[in-house]
């Protein structure tokens, strides 16, 4: 089995081909929502876009292998978000590897904390937990959609001017 290294949860992560260089921007820790209703009592998918970024290396730098990782979403009761996030390292070439899981929402039972739950795969059908990613969901406010229509921006600063280029 593969050696986990780290995982990472954010909101934009960049690979750069030249240098080999893993960014990542916007680490989540934490995501305070404003709501037009209250959560329903079942999982809901969050309109948020980010990256699970993973780092492996072979257990034995002389011998390749394929390593299979599994991603599990607890809610802060414990239930499990189905289905669960999976990928893959390719670790035939080389002997380390990242993979980036693109998340396009993120998954929410309840307000509280949410486990990303990192599984390596040891054999068939056995997986090894190998990180707990917390992500804690809270509530800043419902606003009821009729006034969130109408809710007033802040006024701009009327000494600061706009400047276009033409």
């Amino acid at each position: 089995m593969a050696k986990h290294i780290w995982t990472v949860l954010c909101r934009r992560a960049v690979l750069d081909k030249f240098t080999n260089t893993a960014s990542m921007f916007d680490t989540l820790e934490e995501v305070t929502a404003t709501l037009a209703e209250p959560l329903p009592d079942k999982w809901t998918l969050l309109p948020l876009e980010a990256v699970l970024v993973s780092f492996v290396v072979r257990t034995n730098v002389n011998v390749p292998e394929r390593p299979r990782l599994k991603v599990e979403v607890v809610g802060p009761n414990g239930d499990v978000y189905e289905p669960s996030i999976s990928g893959e390292f390719d670790l035939t070439e080389y002997p380390r590897a990242r993979t980036f899981i693109k998340l396009g929402s993120l998954p929410v039972l309840a307000f509280g904390t949410h486990k990303y739950m990192v599984y390596l795969e040891e054999g068939p059908d056995k997986w090894t937990e190998v990180a707990e990613i917390p992500l804690d969901f809270k509530l800043d406010e419902i606003i009821p959609e009729a006034t969130a229509a109408t809710k007033k921006l802040p006024k701009r600063n009327p000494s600061k001017k706009a400047i276009s280029k033409a």
